[in-house]
């Protein structure tokens, strides 16, 4: 059995999954209450009265001196050990429990890994069960899927997102690319947002190649509709290959880092150029 955090900090529920006998260091380390931090990155637009937050996107850090407190790192340790499901569903809960405690008003993006959602077929009931609970509307909520283009089952991912688009849920892809692989995820699965991958923004500011890559894949990602937003900034000419193509939703360091809490609580006076 594993366990994964409901809605009170420090209880917990079962669910059907089975787990090794002895705990492993990234459970006994990472899957414990308290052990996770949530920071919010914002989701910018420029219109005509400057720069607004639309959202923020909410992302996990490790426990603090630990191996696993940088992103990738827990992200990737939690693949090895086959726990990538309970770390999301901690995941949500830290995040939800934290826009709680510090009264966050803004629109949330809330990332899953997409081998989640096709193998843990309960995973949307959590998360509607978790929003409910922390009395976080249903629609201010975005599921952005991390790690689409793995070479999962599309036809499988493609059904999960179907049954959340059923529940009334956005659906966004994270670090959407060039690929065939996120091609075929696209036409599958139909995301209402699509978030450009950042290095394929940054290459476009010297390469004419890049550049028309990028504008192809901004088509692609466009023609069914889906909400284009531009991630990863780092320097200004970003913003202008941005703003070429037509790309008004920004993220990145350039515009905002990822906030504490207490801070992202009012994020729109945090949003300056870091050039």
């Amino acid at each position: 059995m594993t366990i994964a955090f409901t809605p009170t900090r420090g209880t917990t529920v079962i669910h059907n999954r089975v787990a090794t006998y002895r705990q492993s260091p990234f459970q006994a380390a990472v899957l414990v209450p308290g052990a996770l931090r949530t920071v919010f990155q914002p989701i910018v637009r420029f219109g005509p009265n400057g720069w607004t937050v639309q959202a923020l996107e909410c992302l996990t850090r490790g426990p603090k001196g630990s191996a696993f407190e940088d992103a990738m790192t827990l992200f990737s340790s939690a693949r090895q050990f086959g726990l990538s499901a309970e770390l999301d569903h901690a995941c949500v809960t830290t995040a939800l429990e934290t826009v709680v405690e510090t009264d966050i008003r803004y629109p949330l993006y809330i990332n899953v890994d997409a081998e989640t959602l096709i193998t843990d077929p309960d995973f949307p009931t959590f998360l509607a069960a978790m929003a409910a609970g922390c009395e976080v509307p249903w629609n201010q909520i975005t599921l952005e899927i991390t790690e689409h283009a793995r070479g999962l089952d599309i036809d499988r991912l493609a059904g999960s997102v179907r049954a959340l688009h059923q529940m009334g849920m956005r659906v966004a892809f994270d670090d959407f690319g060039a690929s065939a692989i996120d091609e075929a995820a696209l036409n599958a699965c139909h995301p209402d947002i699509v978030k450009i991958e950042g290095p394929l923004l940054n290459a476009a500011r010297n390469s004419s190649t890049a550049r028309a890559l990028l504008a192809r894949v901004v088509t692609l990602a466009g023609r069914g509709g889906a909400t284009i937003v531009a991630e990863g900034l780092e320097r200004p000419s970003d913003l202008i290959v941005a703003a070429q193509l037509g790309i008004e939703l920004l993220q990145g360091n350039l515009l905002c880092p990822p906030l504490d809490p207490d801070i992202a609580r009012c994020a729109d006076d945090r949003i300056e150029f870091r050039s």
